[in-house]
């Protein structure tokens, strides 16, 4: 009787903290995906970018660790509740790249119709780099993380058209 107790409460606790976790990651999704008012403002492009690089200065990272969300593959980092910046394309384009410049390892998260685009390094260093093909037209919420916790990285946001740019 005693190890049949012990072991229903071993796995009530075990039960117990896997719901309290799986609140908590529901808390934290809920809080990126509710959007909001983007903290560097919002840039629109479309169907060209003007200035190509149109660059943002931003500054990385928050308490959010995206790696908790599920958001897929490569999609990490420390970001805030709200995007970074919110990028509004008004007409299809052939394709957007978005990249990051930053002092130190950075993180990118690109949310638009239901769809995550993520990275972490690319182009050899320690800056991410996403390419949007074929861009339609809609709203693309932006965040730069960083790859650590408690870092806050002066960083520059940059969007192009021109595949030969990168970090």
């Amino acid at each position: 009787m005693g190890v049949q107790r012990g072991c229903r409460a071993a796995v009530l606790g075990v039960a117990l903290a896997l719901a309290a976790r799986g609140a908590q990651l529901s808390a934290q999704a809920a809080l990126v995906l509710a959007g909001g008012r983007a903290l560097s403002g919002n840039r629109t492009v479309g169907p060209t970018v003007i200035p190509d690089p149109m660059e943002v200065s931003v500054v990385s990272g928050g308490a959010v660790d995206a790696r908790l969300l599920g958001l897929g593959p490569g999609c990490f980092g420390f970001v805030t509740a709200v995007p970074t910046v919110a990028l509004r394309v008004m007409a299809p384009t052939a394709g957007l790249r978005l990249y990051v410049t930053a002092p130190s390892d950075t993180t990118l998260l690109v949310h638009s119709a239901g769809r995550w685009v993520c990275s972490d390094d690319s182009w050899g260093g320690t800056n991410p780099t996403v390419d949007l093909p074929l861009a339609p037209a809609g709203t693309y919420d932006v965040w730069v993380g960083s790859f650590r916790a408690g870092d806050q990285l002066r960083s520059t946001l940059h969007i192009t058209q021109n595949a030969a740019r990168h970090p």
